[in-house]
């Protein structure tokens, strides 16, 4: 379905979510349990391994035996083994950002002493003040919220990890014999779904409501931000940002004329991506990406190439068309609204 640009909410980005991270399914006559055994198994074989990586994978499996993917009941247990993996390895800053993404779903979890020792590892990071927005809007408290738009705003990128994250529990996952390609995929990809709660833009849209903006200082920080998110690891951060772009600039401003270019770029290059799906790339062949790009974008415009698609969209690809001028004379409007592509 199209998605106007000026309509286009995070909670509708579900499905470019799975895009992203590359979600497959699974045929409709694979038996259910077998299925869960699989889950079953590997989680079991991951809890005795017992390193980081197996730790963390082992987080993001169903604990329950009944679902061979994780739901939302589960996070507090993933939690839990979230923290054992972290304590494993203390400087792994994509295990970190798991556990405070984790950690912000939950009711009472106490997020601060996760965004300072992230920040601590990656200053350049604005994910840990994302955080802090997410506190100051679950406490209704104006003045942290304005001191975390401050920070915030002076992040370089706001980076998840999400793909180094994604190859290193997938090669875990391998490691078991337990578990095909095919179900780490799926596992992993609903799982992040779920647990990367900051990922959804709701912070960003709290802290930079459009009636906000009247204020110089917030509409500086917020410009700021959206560059942040421009710069992001993950291509629905980058998405996002468009929504801030153009919240903070005026029409025909150079930087919301960029924006959308930029827009229609990454439509273009996800719709040949979701096309070619079909085709030749396995499940395994998604893992080896994950592992060897650490952006997304860099992952997508690989895959474009493989694919042997160019990589800049075909003129007037995406643009709106106007319409034939005997079919409505002069009383017509044209829109000038970028259109978002999300295809399931």
């Amino acid at each position: 379905m199209k998605l106007p640009w000026s309509t286009f909410t995070p909670c509708r980005l579900t499905a470019f979510m799975a895009l992203a991270l590359g979600s497959a399914t699974l045929c409709a006559s694979s038996d259910a349990a077998s299925l869960t055994q699989q889950v079953w198994l590997t989680r079991q074989a991951l809890l005795k391994a017992g390193s980081a990586d197996d730790l963390a994978a082992a987080a993001l499996l169903s604990p329950s035996g009944r679902n061979d993917v994780l739901r939302a009941g589960d996070l507090r247990e993933a939690l839990l083994w979230t923290r054992r993996a972290v304590y494993l390895d203390p400087h792994r800053r994509d295990l970190l950002a798991l556990e405070l993404n984790i950690c912000s779903a939950l009711p009472g979890c106490d997020t601060q002493p996760l965004e300072l020792r992230l920040h601590a590892l990656d200053p350049d990071n604005g994910l840990p003040q994302l955080a802090a927005l997410a506190r100051a809007r679950a406490h209704g408290a104006d003045a942290q919220r304005d001191a975390a738009v401050i920070a915030l705003s002076g992040a370089q990128r706001i980076d998840f990890y999400t793909n180094t994250l994604l190859g290193h529990l997938a090669q875990a996952m391998l490691r078991t014999g337990q578990i095909s390609p095919e179900l780490i995929q799926v596992n992993l990809t609903s799982a992040l779904l779920i647990a990367n709660n900051l990922q959804r833009g709701e912070e960003t849209s709290y802290a930079c409501q459009p009636q906000r903006l009247s204020h110089p200082g917030v509409l500086q920080a917020c410009r700021r931000i959206a560059q942040a998110m421009q710069n992001s690891d993950t291509l629905i951060t980058q998405l996002l940002a468009g929504v801030l772009v153009q919240w903070c600039y005026q029409a025909g401003s150079p930087e919301l004329a960029e924006a959308r270019a930029a827009q229609r770029i990454m439509n273009y290059r996800s719709s040949v991506v979701n096309q070619g799906l079909s085709g030749p790339t396995t499940a395994l062949d998604r893992i080896r990406l994950w592992q060897r790009y650490p952006r997304q974008e860099d992952m997508l415009v690989a895959q474009v190439q493989a694919l042997g698609a160019p990589l800049q969209p075909p003129p007037g690809w995406g643009l709106p068309q106007a319409p034939a001028p005997r079919a409505c004379g002069r009383s017509c409007t044209t829109s000038n609204s970028l259109t978002i592509q999300v295809t399931h």
